[in-house]
């Protein structure tokens, strides 16, 4: 078994992904319709005209691949696919690629336009929860 950077916040099943903003954003709810536009390339904005910067990992891991499977329906390869046809086409720019959750904090202090996701055990003070995935 590979170690990951996740390691520490590997969620079991009953364990929630929420999607986090900086908590001094004015974004204050997401739909998930908006979050799927968001980390799916279609729009850059909410319905209100908020522009968002997603933040996604550049690992695979548990939670990435849970993340996209509640959103979307879709397995990680499914996702990479999508992205890849997605890039080559020039259509959309992918998400941003950070490499773990414990870098958020320090992001999210300089941006308050980035959106991300993690598990609820994860949420520090430095984030708002705008979706609770189901």
């Amino acid at each position: 078994m590979s170690t990951s950077p996740f390691a520490v916040c590997a969620i079991s099943a009953d364990q929630q992904i929420v999607v986090v903003v900086p908590s001094t954003s004015k974004v204050t709810t997401l739909s998930k319709s908006e979050v799927i536009d968001l980390f799916m390339g279609r729009f850059s904005e909410t319905n209100k005209g908020q522009a968002l910067v997603p933040l996604d990992y550049k690992a695979e891991s548990e939670l990435k691949g849970d993340f996209y499977q509640t959103l979307v329906n879709r397995s990680l390869r499914q996702v990479n696919s999508y992205w890849s046809r997605l890039l080559f086409s020039g259509r959309a720019r992918a998400p941003i690629q950070v490499s773990s959750i414990d870098n958020l904090d320090d992001l999210f202090k300089d941006n308050q336009n980035y959106v991300a996701y993690v598990p609820m055990n994860a949420v520090s003070k430095e984030m708002k929860i705008v979706l609770v995935l189901e």
